[in-house]
């Protein structure tokens, strides 16, 4: 009960720092004073909680640390009520919501934030029973019928049809089905596009599917793996990351799509069904969201200039802190994008069995170190395409209508609160190890799944504009 009033004052703390009204913030320092109350009232009020608590701690045989808890939420409530700017906020926030007359406008922002939390508690049992995930999906899918505000350009209808067709064929399908046949395109490439880093990533994503192909046949005909394959493989692990950071391109979304080529490369070598097409489709849906989320024309989106002071956020940006549905929006598709990333294909469970046939392209001798670090970068590989996703849809969005980076953190902050005191209320101390491992695993996920998508986003950017092809992109800018 105590831990989770703590995460909704919290959440409250952060959501009043962040979309609190400015004007409180230019009281008068004399006023302010006036109105706080002598530091001894404090002490004492402190030391009385606390000789409380120990007696309660004492009376009812349980440890003192167990009883302290309880000053946390006492303690930001504290905070929220006796500091002047949080107080006027808080007052201002309740006569909004229960006082201030209904408008359109405002119904549809409060349809939006249900929306947000249904998509997020699909994001939540997601973690326990994976095709709710799906269901999430299709929520997503059906989004551009249900916000007016996600797709502003003039073939709106037509863009919602193909929404819903690639969150529901690709990602909702996908995550259900069992085994699906590798299909193999062939086309004629120039020599010339061949020796772009583009081309030698498509190239490379050939052979990876070629090496998967040979090795998984290899494997059922009992034949021995021939060591040429392990050391394509392990050339094609090193050097397509370091060709997609280090090749030089004019245009973000050429080096965006790059950089999703370099780590599906690993990735499909990696796979042991269908992850590879779930890859793919993964990706198709984020460069859709950057899209139809920007407002831009296609083309004005794959034109788009390498700037790295504008990812990096030394772009103007708005000086309104009102909360708006572009400030919520984002956060939680994002955050949505990230869980499916992780969990989608069921990488967790791999990982309790360990299949080994997944590495088999680069390793057959049992190497449990190698073989964990194979796989859990196996995971991280999409995780980082939606991180780098989310930063381009920062510079995207830095050209029309940004909100604060500030505002977005504060909402994914919230977010991973939503998650963690969910999961801490599941949390197990009877049954069996998995059991108990499973319950605590996931608290920890959603305690760090906030963190983590602001590293993410961070990383993200600094992939799009690393520093060493700054000066080439600087050059042809100029």
């Amino acid at each position: 009960m105590c831990i989770g009033i703590s995460y909704a004052f919290w959440s409250l703390l952060l959501y009043l720092d962040t979309f609190g009204r400015s004007d409180v913030q230019s009281t008068p320092t004399k006023s302010i004073n006036q109105h706080r109350p002598p530091a001894w009232i404090l002490v004492l009020f402190t030391c009385t909680v606390f000789i409380f608590l120990g007696g309660l701690s004492r009376a009812f045989h349980q440890s003192p640390l167990r009883s302290f808890y309880q000053l946390l939420p006492l303690t930001l409530a504290l905070i929220l009520l006796l500091t002047p700017r949080y107080r006027e906020d808080l007052s201002h926030l309740l006569q909004n919501a229960l006082f201030s007359p209904a408008s359109p406008s405002r119904g549809m922002f409060t349809k939006i934030v249900l929306l947000l939390f249904l998509l997020m508690e699909f994001a939540l049992w997601g973690f326990i029973h994976r095709i709710l995930l799906s269901f999430g999906g299709v929520l997503l899918g059906l989004w551009p019928y249900l916000d007016p505000t996600f797709i502003t350009l003039q073939n709106r209808a037509t863009l919602q049809r193909l929404w819903l067709v690639a969150l529901c064929s690709s990602i909702c399908i996908l995550s259900a089905v069992l085994a699906v046949h590798k299909v193999f395109l062939k086309s004629d490439l120039s020599a010339a596009w061949l020796t772009s880093p583009s081309g030698l990533l498509v190239s490379g994503s050939a052979i990876s599917g070629l090496l998967v192909f040979l090795v998984r046949n290899l494997v059922d005909w009992s034949i021995p793996i021939p060591i040429l394959l392990h050391v394509i493989s392990w050339i094609l692990l090193v050097t397509s990351p370091m060709i997609a950071l280090f090749g030089k391109t004019s245009t973000v979304c050429e080096r965006l799509i790059g950089i999703s080529l370099a780590f599906f490369i690993p990735f499909n070598l990696l796979n042991t069904f269908y992850e590879g097409f779930f890859f793919l489709a993964l990706a198709t849906t984020v460069f859709m969201w950057i899209w139809l989320e920007s407002g831009l024309q296609l083309q004005e989106v794959f034109s788009l200039k390498s700037r790295p002071e504008s990812i990096n956020g030394s772009s103007k940006q708005g000086n309104d802190s009102q909360m708006t549905s572009f400030s919520l929006r984002r956060p939680f598709f994002y955050v949505f994008f990230v869980i499916y990333a992780f969990f989608g294909t069921g990488n967790i469970a791999s990982i309790n069995t360990f299949d080994p046939v997944s590495v088999y392209c680069f390793i057959t001798v049992l190497s449990p170190p190698v073989m964990g670090a194979l796989l859990i970068f196996k995971i991280i590989c999409p995780i980082v395409v939606v991180g780098t996703s989310y930063a381009l849809l920062g510079y995207v969005k830095s050209n029309t209508s940004a909100t604060s980076s500030r505002q977005e953190i504060t909402v994914l902050m919230i977010i991973a609160n939503f998650l963690a005191v969910h999961f801490f209320a599941m949390l197990r101390d009877e049954g069996s190890w998995l059991d108990i491992g499973e319950s605590i695993s996931h608290y920890v996920i959603a305690m760090s799944i906030g963190l983590a998508s602001v590293l993410l986003s961070h990383v993200g950017g600094w992939m799009l504009t690393s520093p060493w092809t700054s000066r080439h992109t600087d050059t042809k800018l100029s």
